[in-house]
């Protein structure tokens, strides 16, 4: 059952806050929200409260974005180096996802993308992707987590997703560092038996 507006709301200098986990048992459920799932900091861009943490969830059928770390109306786009400082989770970069594959052989995920982010991401998250006009997320269904991807281009290897992963579906993510956890990213199509080359192995 969604609220009419957001479906969780952190602001006002709010800090450490989890929303979900890493396991699969910890995620909520976040949907059918008349605005965000999930929005951290306010609408002046200028709002303190960080090293809150959105992990796990499947969060789907919202009317704006999955997660929103707001100063816009929109997607908080990244910038270079990360370099914004204010704003809920200071504006966490997200990944950029370059490739995906699932292996029909042993059912295994490998990505492919890169970060630019002020900080090492302490994990970054992988889920199936929701419709979402935007194209960057929701994360319906979350499939794995790869932990401590460095800045640059990565590719993790050999992912154990925690539900079954088809050529053709749309995949997303986050990054989570000390400032906390990231919008979703633009969305990428998973691809099968052919592995991603565009991104080195980190």
């Amino acid at each position: 059952i969604g609220n009419a507006t957001i479906g969780i709301f952190i602001s006002f200098g709010s800090n450490d806050n989890l929303i979900g986990g890493s396991a699969a048992v910890q995620g909520n459920v976040i949907a059918f929200n008349g605005t965000d799932g999930v929005t951290i900091g306010d609408a002046s861009g200028s709002d303190t409260s960080v090293r809150n943490q959105v992990l796990g969830n499947s969060i789907f059928d919202n009317t704006g974005l999955g997660i929103n770390l707001v100063d816009s109306s929109g997607v908080d786009t990244n910038d270079a180096g990360d370099a914004d400082s204010t704003g809920g989770n200071n504006r966490q970069n997200f990944p950029v996802l370059s490739a995906a594959f699932v292996s029909s052989v042993n059912g295994k995920l490998i990505v492919g993308g890169s970060m630019d982010s002020a900080l090492t991401p302490s994990k970054v998250q992988f889920f199936i992707a929701d419709a979402e006009t935007s194209n960057y997320g929701e994360g319906k269904v979350y499939l794995a987590e790869a932990a401590a991807v460095a800045n640059g281009n990565f590719k993790t290897n050999a992912l154990t997703p925690l539900s079954a992963v088809t050529a053709g579906q749309k995949l997303t993510a986050t990054a989570t560092t000390a400032d906390g956890t990231s919008e979703f990213s633009l969305n990428i199509v998973v691809q099968g038996n052919t592995a991603p080359t565009a991104a080195a192995t980190a």
